[in-house]
C-alpha cells in the first residue's frame, strides 16, 4: 500500500494484500477479502504490540514499513507467492 492510512471500515485492494501479508506472518485475519473489518483491526493491533509501534488499530505509514521489512525477512527463493505479494507492495 502507498502512504494513505487504513483503518476499519476501508474496503479496497490493499486490504486485501495486508490481510495476505499478515497471514503470511502467522496473524488471524479472518477472510481474504477486501473489507478491513474488526478481525483484521484485532491483527493489526496484535502486530503493532509485537513490534513495539503505537497500538492503534490502523495500517499508517509506520505500521507499513514494519510490515513491509518482516515480509522481506520472511521471504525466501522458494516462496513465490510472498514474492509477488511484495512486488505489489512496492
Amino acid at each position: 500500500p502507498d502512504d494513505k492510512i487504513l483503518k476499519e471500515g476501508d474496503n479496497n485492494k490493499n486490504v486485501k494484500s495486508i490481510k495476505i501479508g499478515l497471514k503470511a506472518l502467522n496473524y488471524n485475519t479472518g477472510t481474504e477479502n477486501n473489507d478491513f473489518d474488526a478481525t483484521l483491526k484485532s491483527a493489526v493491533e496484535s502486530f503493532q504490540k509485537d513490534n513495539k509501534l503505537d497500538v492503534n488499530g490502523t495500517f499508517d505509514k509506520e505500521t507499513n514499513r514494519k510490515f513491509t521489512e518482516k515480509l522481506v525477512d520472511k521471504s525466501s527463493k522458494d516462496d513465490e507467492v510472498l514474492k509477488t505479494l511484495l512486488k505489489k507492495l512496492k
